[in-house]
């Protein structure tokens, strides 16, 4: 009953999904049962996929990518997949030390997390780049591009009767990622060196790319201490940013007390919604916003 139910469940999920974010694919319902960790990959997959799979995300919406640890519920569901698309944070490699060995129908595609996760703050950490590498690859449309080539030989290996179809999906996904960098290329042309200020140091990959510099007010996961915050403030200050960013997920506290100290608006990001394109735009509105202080 609870693999019917599983099964039940993931039609609608998917059904619903293909109609709100990607109107132009259609999800049968019965297609490959296939997982991921976060909403921007099943964004991905789906796109790729279209009706030949059924995606199911890891990390519900609002939940700390970092930190999150799968309950045995999800254990339980992600045994029945075909296939778990990692893209390199911390709690695939629980999954995957547990269901590796004893699942051998479940292929496990994409990067494996490169670090620790025994450990609280050590994960945190990690995936904020200290110590190991920074996975938040997806906030780069050019790494995604590879990404995009990651899915695509994953699901022709395991559907080959499907293969053109999802070369077909993916070069069209892959040109609408060089569009998306193009336009961010030509954006931040004129704000190159620029810094901006968040409370999780997420945004890395984004600001490499773009020529820009982030300054996170969190340390190690944790808030800063007063004599911190305060050379954040005057540092901010002299530099004339506009805006302090947060993302919902982790404490917006100490960005409050700053962006209250200078005196601007405090602009939340979403980089973990499904919706990856209109996430990206909105990331883009936020950091030109930062770099202005009329």
């Amino acid at each position: 009953m609870a693999l019917i139910q599983y099964f039940r469940d993931s039609r609608y999920a998917s059904l619903l999904a293909g109609l709100l974010f990607a109107p132009c694919l259609f999800l049968s319902g019965t297609g490959l049962p296939v997982w991921v960790t976060i909403e921007p990959q099943a964004y991905f997959v789906e796109a790729v996929g279209g009706d030949a799979v059924q995606v199911r995300t890891l990390v519900r919406p609002g939940h700390c990518v970092e930190l999150y640890a799968p309950s045995p519920r999800d254990i339980a569901a992600l045994s029945q997949a075909a296939a778990y698309f990692r893209i390199g944070v911390p709690v695939e490699a629980v999954i995957t030390s547990r269901l590796e060995a004893r699942e051998k129908k479940l292929r496990f595609l994409g990067p494996a997390f490169e670090g620790h996760s025994d450990g609280h703050d050590h994960a945190h950490c990690e995936i904020c780049g200290v110590g190991g590498a920074d996975p938040h690859i997806w906030l780069d449309p050019l790494q995604m591009i590879d990404y995009v080539d990651t899915i695509e030989e994953g699901l022709g290996e395991l559907l080959p009767e499907r293969a053109a179809y999802f070369k077909a999906n993916a070069e069209h996904l892959k040109v609408e990622l060089e569009g998306l960098h193009a336009s961010l290329e030509a954006r931040f042309r004129n704000y190159s060196g620029r810094v901006f200020y968040i409370n999780h140091p997420s945004l890395l990959h984004f600001a490499t790319r773009y020529g820009l510099e982030q300054r996170a007010i969190e340390h190690a996961g944790s808030a800063p201490a007063a004599k911190r915050m305060a050379l954040l403030i005057k540092e901010a200050r002299k530099l004339g940013v506009g805006a302090v960013l947060t993302q919902r997920e982790f404490g917006r506290s100490s960005a409050a007390v700053m962006a209250g100290a200078l005196e601007v608006p405090m602009l939340e990001v979403n980089i973990l919604g499904r919706d990856y394109f209109s996430n990206m735009r909105g990331l883009a509105n936020a950091l030109e916003r930062s770099f202005t202080n009329d």
